[in-house]
């Protein structure tokens, strides 16, 4: 009989004090009660459903349906913790269920009872955000199975007389206690998400390695923590031989990742490379891709929760593409031998999103299609080709650098174009970029401020840095440059040309402005409110030229790629 002996990857996670529930009411007649909607489509008409219901019963009450975005401004989370009693609903999967569980917890422990209204598929995910905002019985009631979006009125009105009288409860009976904890601690992930106990260094056994490899491998893959394809087992020798490509102590946190707030020690990153084939000298990429996705204008939260299938796009420059071995030519994105280092990379950072930011399939990874690029997307730009700075250098770093720029990609592009028109050229790719079913499209002119840095009115269009990602081939930069243009005035041509019409609805505020009028929705600046009235008139995908990045990769041949979706990308210099 072998045996293996594999270090544990999962990582451990901030957590809020645990706060009992608040007394419920005695009586929901007399009360101001707040219905809470954070923007889904559907969740609305389920608040209005439920308000009739309980008119009806409690006639002295007063409801105010309290149109938001996710997550709630600290003003509106205030303003609702002035109501007798919240009542909260969503429509479907993905950030709003985890943001609307974030939300009213927060309201809970400001004293005010709450009453979730959701899907089915989601109450364990909104059980997991309820533990994390340290209110762990955070009341709910699944209202549907799947979700609200695109069910028609009468059918949200039936469903929502149906659990009526559960909702009541919630608000008025006696709930299960929760011992208080005051002080905020760390606790295991595995035990959150999944309730496993699992050791630090675990044996497996089988009737030689390969036996226990693949013991090592089905565990895993059971709990969760594989993404599907085999791994390499990260043996007490293997992540200390890892552990050597750095000079930063094991047990050092680099940074805390979301959804779930876990905290990225050196060691586990190390243990994710390793499982992911990563080698010694691949560590420092890593541990700077870390620091740039926990930057709080990334937008991780959003990203890695959403029902959208958001990618992580890892962009390496400088000196160490050239040592470890990436590629920045033909198939870079992969598969095959040439871009194993960079298919590693990615992998790597992919399974760190699992198993330190707690990103889990079916548990807070509410991807309605999923997408091959989120197993792995790494890069390095093709700087020998590159006829301008290079993407390291225009964003304020020396060349002899090395550098990591991680995008957000939600869905990419190919653009192939024989023409040896620059402007020509350049209206075409434009076109490329609009994409209306695309959430991006547009989003310069939300209100939804995902990021919470300030009050959402008090934003202006250029606090918003959607970027859109344009990987222009060398055969097309070539031509470009070969006839005088610079980055910027290919940044000016793509901005101009990349519109659409409203009526063509773009992004999600676009079909915002097509469909509400002026107070219907709050998830449009209200200075763009007017363009409801005007569905022919054209309006930019991204707020600026500056809101393009160009870099330069690929093979030899006519080729271009538009990668759409992402938010504020983030630099970070390689220490190795």
């Amino acid at each position: 009989m072998a045996t293996l002996s594999i270090r544990n990857p999962v990582a451990l996670a901030q957590q809020l004090s645990a706060f009992p529930m608040v007394p419920r009411l005695n009586t929901l007649n007399d009360r101001r009660i707040a219905l809470y909607w954070n923007g889904k489509p559907g969740g609305d008409r389920a608040l209005v459903h439920i308000s009739n219901v309980l008119k009806s019963q409690f006639p002295a009450s007063e409801f105010e349906l309290i149109r938001s975005i996710k997550p709630a401004p600290r003003k509106t989370l205030e303003y609702l913790k002035t109501f007798n009693a919240v009542i909260g609903s969503t429509a479907d999967d993905g950030s709003s269920t985890q943001w609307l569980a974030q939300d009213l917890a927060e309201v809970e422990r400001g004293s005010v009872p709450t009453v979730a209204l959701i899907a089915e598929t989601s109450e364990r995910e909104f059980k997991a955000f309820a533990k994390g905002g340290g209110v762990p019985g955070l009341p709910y009631v699944a209202v549907v199975e799947t979700g609200l979006t695109t069910l028609q009125d009468a059918e949200i009105q039936r469903l929502v007389e149906a659990v009526s009288d559960t909702v009541v409860r919630n608000l008025t009976a006696s709930q299960p206690s929760v011992e208080r904890q005051d002080s905020a601690g760390r606790v295991s992930l595995a035990a959150t998400l999944f309730g496993l106990d699992t050791p630090e260094i675990e044996t497996f056994e089988g009737e030689d390695q390969l036996g226990a490899w693949q013991a090592m491998n089905a565990a895993f893959l059971e709990r969760g923590w594989g993404d599907g394809f085999p791994i390499v087992p990260p043996t007490p020798e293997a992540v200390a031989r890892m552990l050597s490509g750095s000079r930063r102590a094991p047990e050092e946190e680099v940074a805390v990742l979301l959804p779930c707030y876990g905290i990225a020690t050196v060691e586990k990153i190390a243990i994710n490379a390793v499982m992911a084939g990563c080698q010694p000298a691949h560590l420092p990429v890593l541990i700077a891709a870390v620091e740039c996705m926990a930057e709080p204008e990334f937008g991780l939260h959003h990203d890695a929760v959403s029902t959208g299938n958001y990618s992580t796009l890892v962009v390496v420059n400088g000196p160490i593409t050239r040592r470890i071995g990436m590629n920045s030519g033909s198939c870079y994105l992969g598969p095959g031998a040439p871009s194993a280092v960079n298919t590693a990379i990615g992998r790597a950072v992919r399974l760190m999103l699992m198993n330190i930011g707690g990103n889990y399939v079916g548990v807070t990874d509410m991807d309605t299609h999923g997408d091959p690029k989120k197993y792995s997307m790494c890069m390095a730009e093709n700087e020998a080709a590159n006829p301008w700075e290079p993407l390291h250098v225009e964003r304020g770093f020396d060349r002899q650098d090395s550098t990591v720029t991680v995008f957000v990609a939600e869905t990419s592009i190919s653009h192939a174009d024989a023409s040896k028109e620059p402007r020509q050229f350049l209206e075409s790719l434009a076109q490329a970029v609009c994409a209306p079913g695309v959430v991006a499209s547009c989003r310069w002119m939300s209100a939804n401020n995902l990021l919470n840095a300030t009050e959402t009115m008090q934003l202006k269009p250029q606090d918003y840095h959607d970027e859109c990602l344009v990987i222009l081939s060398p055969d097309h930069a070539s031509m470009l440059a070969g006839r005088g243009w610079s980055k910027g005035g290919i940044k000016e041509v793509i901005h101009h040309f990349a519109t659409l019409r409203v009526r063509e609805r773009p992004g999600v505020t676009g079909k915002d402005i097509a469909q509400y009028a002026v107070g219907e929705t709050t998830r449009v600046r209200p200075e763009w409110a007017w363009l409801h009235d005007f569905p022919d008139e054209e309006v930019p995908m991204y707020r600026s030229p500056d809101c393009f990045q160009i870099l330069v990769a690929g093979g030899p041949a006519g080729k271009s790629l538009v990668v759409l979706g992402g938010r504020t990308a983030f630099t970070r210099r390689i220490e190795e």
